[in-house]
């Protein structure tokens, strides 16, 4: 029996599990900017992590991975953060207060089209 390919007759990958493949640089800064919005939600109360853990029922040092963009987390533990810290699950994925964020290729194409 000869190698497996996909329909394509591409070979598949197998030098790296699945579950251990490098996540991408825009997937790591996206894990980093929920930590911080998380972070600042939470000081912005006035909390310590050990308050907003427990307001959550979450274990500390989960908290604290997710905080410092280390970890990923599931859609479970993101509804319990925003639970925990009174707001809908939307406000964890807003860009943070002051942050200056580059134009991404759709925003340029819009402003192409706004021009015509």
């Amino acid at each position: 029996m000869g190698k497996r390919r996909f329909a394509c007759g591409v070979q598949p990958n197998r030098s790296v599990p699945a579950g251990r493949r490098r996540a991408s640089a825009s997937y790591k800064r996206a894990v980093r900017q929920l930590g911080k919005r998380v972070k600042e939600l939470r000081t912005e109360r006035g909390w310590t992590l050990e308050h907003a853990a427990e307001k959550s029922d979450m274990d500390l040092k989960h908290w604290q991975k997710i905080e410092a963009g280390t970890i990923n987390t599931t859609m479970v533990t993101l509804v319990r953060m925003a639970d925990g810290l009174g707001v809908d699950i939307g406000n964890l994925f807003a860009s943070p207060t002051g942050s200056t964020k580059a134009p991404s290729r759709n925003d340029k194409l819009r402003g192409n089209r706004e021009r015509c």
